[in-house]
């Protein structure tokens, strides 16, 4: 075999290669697509304990590093909710449960699934498809194990100051009036949307700074994530 004829082959044995590669990269997209909560069981609770271990302060914070607007839209929501305070609070309601929603997508859980996955847009997709089709409490159990593991705060238990419920209930509670709200024209209580707007504000300014804390990160104005040195 001559020189052309090796290089010949090993191109076709690499492009055969990554053809299957694709190939099974979208045969795995389309089975998350379509079976979602089948996935989000064997991914967040089988194999859970393994998550854990595996997964390492550096894939969380590279992923932040690279990322490091991902908490803007976040932000942007809720000082929308805030602005239409007191005048409409199901509007108010609803962008305060909005932002919690993306910090709880975008801000914790896509950082942790990437880290876990290695594909960005499948990480995406599971996102997405187990909130559709199993809400948040599909995702506490991971989400509170690998935040205690790189913070001080233990989801679980946490509670806003002044509040006698945990974090992760009132959240519950305001995703479940903020439905009320959107699919069944309910109004909303003044409280119900100052308590979203408190939440939201709690997990990018409480919870959010601690993790990044932990992984030598911090925030510049707006809230843009920065890994360098502070003078």
């Amino acid at each position: 075999m001559n020189g052309d004829d090796w290089e010949d082959e090993a191109w076709l044995e690499a492009a055969h290669e990554a053809a299957a590669e694709a190939n099974f990269e979208k045969q795995v997209h389309e089975w998350v697509r379509d079976h979602p909560a089948e996935f989000a069981h064997e991914f967040f609770e089988d194999n859970y304990e393994e998550a854990v271990r595996v997964f390492t302060a550096e894939r969380l914070q590279s992923y932040y590093v690279e990322h490091p607007d991902l908490a803007l839209p976040a932000l942007e929501t809720l000082n929308y909710a805030r602005s239409v305070m007191p005048a409409h609070p199901r509007a108010a309601l609803v962008f305060g449960a909005a932002s919690t929603e993306l910090v709880i997508k975008n801000v914790l859980l896509r950082p942790l699934i990437s880290g876990l996955v290695h594909i960005e847009d499948l990480a995406l997709l599971v996102v997405e498809q187990s909130l559709n089709q199993t809400g948040l409490d599909r995702f506490q159990k991971l989400l509170a194990g690998i935040v205690s593991e790189f913070s001080s705060i233990e989801l679980n238990t946490f509670k806003r100051s002044g509040s006698g419920q945990t974090l992760w209930h009132e959240i519950k509670t305001v995703q479940e009036a903020r439905n009320g709200v959107v699919h069944r024209g309910e109004s909303a209580e003044e409280e119900m949307a100052t308590r979203s707007i408190e939440i939201a504000d709690t997990l990018l300014t409480v919870v959010l700074p601690d993790i990044l804390l932990k992984l030598d990160l911090h925030t510049h104005p707006p809230i843009t994530i920065c890994n360098k040195t502070l003078s």
